[in-house]
């Protein structure tokens, strides 16, 4: 990989990671489906000045309906519902896997021996930072996760066969998903007008940042990594994500890191290093 979509790759998963914090903040003041809808809403007055992406509307609905109806809002049900942040994002990284086995099926991407050997071995690193909750605690939140994580592969093997502009397609996603999950909150949620006009500065701005900050600016980044590098290639990198997730836990939340924990974050810095072996290669061109 060239070293600009290295750090595209490593910084917008900064940005993921930090957002399961601030998003925890968020829906600790307004109802997850608000939440949500606010966070695509504050990107629709730029579709002015841009083009609607070069896909099929009904693709780029469905994309709306995976990303930010299913994915986006079920993760901010989840936090919602209790789930700490440290687990959301870790439970929500087996998306990785799943879409790793999607792609080999629908995109022909080759899954080597040492690409295997790293995620499994990420994937025991996830399954320790989990191990202190527990399902039963906590089901509905665990099944809003999970549908959260179907809904990621999904949309990830949609946004590969596309050839649209990753900063259009970003843009005009905010379009159809806003109004939705507007009225999701219409109809499932209450005392929003209420909760507006009480929201201080702080519960403003994990909106703003959810937003601009994650979705117009990491978004639009891990979609140019994905775009020009097979998913095989690029998907290890969001197990960077964990780790990410559980440092801006402990220093934002106080949400201590537990010795399960930090096995599991080294066991997910190792699959990384395993799966990337042959493309940590630092070059100006390909």
């Amino acid at each position: 990989m060239e070293t600009r979509f290295i750090v595209f790759a490593i910084f917008s998963n900064l940005l993921f990671g930090l957002n399961f914090v601030v998003s925890k903040i968020g829906v600790a003041t307004f109802p997850p489906f608000l939440f949500c809808g606010m966070r695509f809403g504050i990107l629709i007055p730029f579709i002015f000045l841009f083009p609607r992406p070069n896909i099929a509307f009904h693709n780029l609905f469905i994309l709306a309906i995976l990303i930010g109806c299913v994915h986006l809002a079920g993760v901010n049900l989840a936090l919602h519902l209790g789930i700490s942040s440290n687990v959301a994002v870790l439970v929500n990284q087996s998306g990785v896997f799943l879409t790793l086995l999607l792609s080999i099926f629908f995109l022909n991407d080759r899954l080597t021996k040492q690409k295997l050997l790293g995620l499994s071995i990420g994937l025991i690193g996830i399954y320790f930072i989990c191990k202190h909750d527990t399902f039963a605690t906590n089901l509905n939140g665990f099944i809003a996760l999970f549908a959260a994580v179907l809904a990621f592969s999904i949309s990830m093997i949609v946004i590969k066969k596309t050839k649209a502009n990753a900063f259009h397609l970003i843009l005009w996603l905010s379009v159809l998903a806003s109004p939705i999950l507007f009225l999701l909150s219409f109809f499932f949620e209450n005392n929003q007008w209420e909760i507006l006009q009480n929201a201080d500065l702080s519960a403003w701005s994990t909106v703003f940042f959810a937003g601009w900050g994650t979705m117009f600016m990491g978004a639009y980044l891990w979609l140019l990594v994905i775009k020009k590098y097979d998913l095989s290639i690029v998907l290890p990198y969001r197990l960077l994500i964990p780790l990410f997730g559980s440092f801006f836990a402990f220093i934002i939340l106080d949400e201590h890191l537990t010795r399960n924990m930090w096995i599991g974050i080294c066991l997910i810095c190792l699959g990384l290093l395993i799966t990337q072996k042959k493309n940590l290669r630092f070059r100006r061109q390909t």
